[in-house]
């Protein structure tokens, strides 16, 4: 991650605001302002890439299954049409 550059004011300090009146820095060059922020968005995108992954596996599996699923109404179909056609021999006998 980058760090922000800090801001200077007409007082010569480098990111505090009306040259250093109150003594606060207004920015001081950091993207988090603790380790405990850190770690937060660390488990935050950490959460969000299982469940990105979560959701792609699941999708793999349910396109799995409907393939199969495919495959098997083919095969009644065609099981289906064979009766039929033998169904149909037997009454013309």
């Amino acid at each position: 991650m980058a760090t922000r550059v800090p801001t200077t004011t007409s007082g010569s300090k480098a990111g505090v605001r009306g040259g250093g009146v109150s003594g606060r820095p207004v920015d001081d060059g950091t993207v988090f302002s603790s380790m405990k922020e850190f770690w937060f968005w660390v488990a935050i995108v950490t959460l969000l890439i299982f469940l990105n992954f979560a959701t792609w596996m699941g999708l793999v599996y349910m396109d799995k299954k409907l393939t199969k699923t495919e495959a098997l109404c083919v095969r009644f179909e065609e099981k289906e049409k064979k009766n039929d056609r033998r169904k149909k021999a037997d009454d013309e006998e």
